[in-house]
């Protein structure tokens, strides 16, 4: 672990892990320069998805983080009430994972859950509902006194909430009512017209997502031909809008619900993650199973 335990990743490598290297000048270089961001990015761009997995032994008791530490440090506090817990990391501003500040309802449960083995929040007013950034399914709880309409934009940040009082958690995509799995569609396309910019960006800039598949296959409906069809395009004139895409490459003709359809197949948890299904280029990576 850094002595330091704040600032930016620039600062680290050059305070803390250059002084210490041994080898000769040209280890030490090609070392440094396997470290750097812009190295490190086209690295996992070209690499397939992977779990990190954090162990923490005390005593002689494991204590496995699978994505949500604060229920390990809290487990953790239980058996070990003395303890001290510090927590700190490095990243790198610009490449931070974005986290979900607004959500679409999808559907709005005045009275629970009508199975009551389906939340443990059954019982209680819920929403089920999809983040605007990563596309997340979540599952919210409204405020006292607030009802909630399908395809209501909320904001569910940090900062003061108008309408939620919690984020109850992450949504399986199996667990999504009838009605949710309907609006699903809608609200996915709103978010993908609204945030245009941003997809056909897309379009525009997106490399291969290892040595054999192209991020632009995993979009349904394209194929090695129009691969490099976008491709050509894109570098004699980057695209400025969906309509450009398809009016430049008229087998596009929906370009917005390609994207849609990529969306759907990745927050899908019932089919196998095999082939172009095992990539995520828009939503998150589900946690990997608690292992002990």
């Amino acid at each position: 672990f850094p002595k330091e335990r704040n600032g930016n990743y620039a600062k680290y490598i050059e305070e803390q892990v250059k002084p210490f290297l041994t080898g000769t000048d040209a280890q030490k270089k090609k070392f440094l320069e396997q470290l750097k961001l812009e190295r490190i990015e086209r690295s996992l761009a070209r690499s397939e998805p992977y779990e990190v997995n954090i162990v923490i032994n005390i005593d002689g008791d494991d204590w496995i983080e699978d994505g949500h530490i604060e229920h390990m440090v809290n487990e953790i506090k239980k058996h070990h009430p003395d303890m001290l817990y510090i927590s700190g990391f490095y990243r790198d501003e610009g490449n931070a994972v974005k986290k979900e500040e607004n959500a679409v309802v999808l559907d709005y449960l005045s009275r629970g859950y009508v199975k009551s083995d389906m939340s443990k929040f059954g019982g209680k007013a819920i929403a089920q509902a999809i983040g605007t950034e990563q596309f997340t399914l979540l599952e919210l709880a409204p405020k006292n006194g607030v009802d909630l309409e399908i395809q209501d934009s909320v904001y569910i940040g940090k900062g003061k909430r108008d309408k939620i009082y919690r984020v109850l958690g992450k949504l399986d995509f199996e667990n999504l009512t009838a009605t949710s799995r309907i609006e699903l569609d809608y609200a996915i396309r709103d978010i993908v017209e609204e945030q245009e910019e941003r997809f056909v960006e897309f379009f525009n800039t997106t490399d291969s997502v290892s040595t054999r598949m192209h991020s632009l296959e995993l979009i349904p409906g394209i194929g090695k031909k129009y691969m490099w069809d976008i491709i050509k395009a894109r570098e004699e004139k980057p695209f400025e809008s969906f309509k450009d895409i398809s009016e430049r490459l008229p087998t596009l003709a929906d370009p917005a619900g390609m994207i849609v359809n990529r969306v759907k197949q990745e927050l899908d948890t019932t089919t196998p993650r095999r082939g172009k299904n095992k990539y995520y280029i828009f939503t998150q990576p589900p946690r990997a199973p608690r292992r002990k």
